[in-house]
C-alpha cells in the first residue's frame, strides 16, 4: 500500500488487527533477512540498469525475490512508515525507512532513513503490517 500518511496507515493497520512495525523490528527484519539471503535482496531503485521496468514507479508487489525471511522489498520501491516518532518530532515527524524507487541501490541496500511530515502522503511512501499469529 502506497500514498497513506501516517495516520491513515496507522488507522488502517489498527482496523486490520496489526500495527506498523517498531524502528528495531524492521530493522533486525532488514539485517536478518539480507544475511540470510547471504545478500541485500531488493529492487526497483535509482540508477540500476536491469530490466526494471518500473523505473520511475512503484513496482507491484513480489516482482524481486523476497529475502532470507520471505520478506519483499525491504530495499527500494517505497518508503515505509513505521511505529516511530523521529527525535525531531516539534512538527509530528515520523520515521520511513528502505528507500523508494527513486532511492539510489546503495543507499537502499543500507537500510536508508529519513524523516518527514506525519500528513505527508505520496507513491513514494507506503507501509507494511505486522499481525499478531495467535
Amino acid at each position: 500500500v502506497v500514498d497513506a500518511t501516517w495516520y491513515g496507515a496507522n488507522a488502517y493497520a489498527q482496523w486490520a488487527g496489526g500495527r506498523l512495525p517498531r524502528l528495531s523490528e524492521w530493522l533486525w527484519a532488514f539485517a536478518i533477512g539480507a544475511v540470510e539471503a547471504n545478500e541485500p535482496v531488493g529492487g526497483n531503485w535509482e540508477g540500476t540498469a536491469s530490466p526494471d521496468r518500473w523505473e520511475l514507479e512503484v513496482a507491484p508487489v513480489k516482482q524481486f525475490p523476497p529475502d532470507g525471511l520471505g520478506l519483499y522489498d525491504m530495499a527500494g520501491n517505497a518508503w515505509e512508515w513505521i511505529d516511530y516518532e523521529s527525535s525531531d518530532n516539534r512538527d509530528k515527524r515520523r520515521m520511513i525507512l528502505g528507500g523508494s524507487f527513486r532511492t539510489r541501490m546503495s543507499l537502499a541496500l543500507e537500510g536508508t532513513s529519513s524523516s518527514v511530515d506525519a500528513d505527508q502522503n505520496n507513491g513514494e511512501i507506503g507501509f507494511r503490517l505486522l499481525i499478531p499469529l495467535d
